[in-house]
């Protein structure tokens, strides 16, 4: 979308002009103690808090602040909070949200994060008749999600400007009350791969794990899966540079039931201290249905591993996708030998 607001990545305003115009507001929600913060808004702007919302997993985001300079709410800066039943990416989450609203992406940056990959985007209106842009970011503290909105009504570059500034600001301020700095929305538990180098690494509980026969000799092998809306298998063999045979031999399989369409031939590395790993991805159709495959190839000097992870595309089923990507980001970036 082109559209005439830049994306700021920083305050514009001189942080001591700015902060003389701005006061510290307090939310408080006694049925919720949990979602209380504090967050630095401009002082001559009209403000409203919630403390009867409740967030909860079974409605939408519920609106906890409400600012506006103005009583036509050209203007405003919002947060919302919601609850978070199993663990996923904020930025995964974040596509229901700019479906709920309408919008589509101008700019974004992500962060990955032990929550999750959180996101800060600019966008528009997927309606160009509809005038505006919106400015988000989502912050995440267990089960916790927060979103806070900056909107502004007419495509104005400098009143934009202004109110990302706002944005930035609320955001560099906002503090929870009672920070859990609880990573996983769901439990999760460590699974082992017993072997002759065993494997250990954080998983859901609520996935089922049961062992494959025919693992090869001195490793082991886990199939896990999450109630049929998604599965990972997940399987180990001693000493280096075997990783490709294990991962060739999962794809055979996974085969037996999963028509694999392709797997992209550029590998991603992911980075890790303690292991190598390299990931590719691709897709496959089990019966009418098209599935993503991600894999992740794992070395050491001592042991070789390869995960792959069948997930529901996410234009069928945008929550399962993510639900399962995030299960299988979590095993392969954390995956090391036991202690």
């Amino acid at each position: 979308m082109d559209i005439p607001v830049p994306f700021l990545k920083s305050l514009t305003i001189p942080a001591d002009q700015l902060r003389g115009t701005l006061v510290q507001v307090p939310y408080v929600n006694p049925g919720a103690p949990e979602f209380g913060f504090t967050v630095n808004v401009p002082a001559n702007w009209d403000i409203s808090t919630y403390p009867e919302e409740a967030p909860s997993p079974d409605l939408s985001p519920r609106l906890l602040l409400h600012a506006s300079p103005d009583a036509g709410r050209q203007i405003e800066l919002c947060i919302f909070a919601t609850v978070l039943t199993r663990e996923v990416n904020p930025v995964d989450w974040a596509d229901g949200w700019l479906e709920l609203g309408g919008q589509g992406i101008v700019h974004a940056r992500t962060w990955k994060t032990e929550y999750g990959i959180l996101i800060d985007a600019l966008t528009h209106a997927a309606d160009r008749d509809v005038k505006g842009v919106r400015r988000f970011m989502t912050i995440k503290d267990g089960p916790r999600l927060f979103v806070i909105e900056a909107r502004i009504r007419a495509e104005d570059a400098g009143a934009a400007n202004f109110v990302q500034n706002v944005l930035l600001a609320a955001i560099q301020s906002f503090a929870l009350s009672r920070a859990t700095k609880e990573r996983f929305a769901e439990p999760f538990d460590m699974k082992a791969l017993p072997g002759r180098v065993p494997l250990v690494f954080p998983f859901p509980s609520s996935w089922e794990e049961s062992e494959i026969p025919d693992a090869p000799e001195g490793g082991s092998g886990l199939l896990l899966d999450n109630a049929g809306a998604g599965s990972i298998l997940v399987v180990s063999a001693p000493g280096c540079d075997a990783s490709e045979e294990i991962e060739d031999a999962a794809l055979d399989r996974i085969g037996a039931r999963i028509d694999v369409k392709r797997m992209d031939d550029a590998y991603i590395a992911v980075p890790r201290s303690v292991m190598n790993v390299i990931s590719r991805q691709g897709i496959g159709q089990q019966g009418d249905a098209m599935v993503t495959l991600v894999t992740g190839r794992i070395e050491t000097p001592d042991v070789s591993a390869a995960a792959i992870l069948v997930a529901p595309s996410q234009d069928t089923s945008p929550q399962g996708f993510a639900i399962a990507r995030r299960a299988f980001e979590v095993l392969v970036e954390e995956m090391q030998p036991a202690r």
